[in-house]
């Protein structure tokens, strides 16, 4: 991660999805160790991620963490980080559910950096693997 400090003294990480320096919080460190996870485990092009990207969920607007499409525009995974210091709880995962009634993704992950979810929505019912099997495909 590349790491500055800006004119107030504040630590600022630049995200190379969004092309610009942010504010380093814990929830932002998580969220750039899973880009990175993404980009240079996975093989995930950066071109094919969109992070905080406005969408519409019963009328309301939301920021979902990280949204990985294919080359064809489809929602392949919504990603919701939180700090290290929130619990994963039922309401970070239904916030998740709530995303996917707008994007349609076939995989959701939930993460504080400590402990991550990632479920495989492609069948009948959300069943939950192991993301190290996961396999992006463009």
């Amino acid at each position: 991660m590349k790491v500055r400090i800006n004119e107030q003294g504040k630590q600022e990480v630049f995200d190379p999805v969004r092309r610009l320096f942010v504010a380093l919080t814990p929830e932002e460190e998580v969220r750039q160790r899973l880009i990175s996870y993404f980009h240079e485990i996975k093989h995930v092009p950066f071109s094919l991620m969109g992070v905080e990207k406005k969408i519409i969920v019963n009328g309301l607007a939301k920021r979902p963490d990280i949204i990985v499409f294919n080359r064809n525009a489809h929602t392949v995974l919504i990603a919701e980080c939180k700090a290290p210091s929130v619990k994963l709880s039922e309401d970070v995962i239904d916030q998740i559910v709530r995303y996917n009634m707008t994007l349609r993704a076939d995989y959701l992950l939930v993460t504080n950096g400590e402990m991550m979810f990632c479920f495989n929505c492609t069948g009948t019912a959300p069943e939950m693997i192991d993301i190290n099997n996961w396999k992006f495909e463009i």
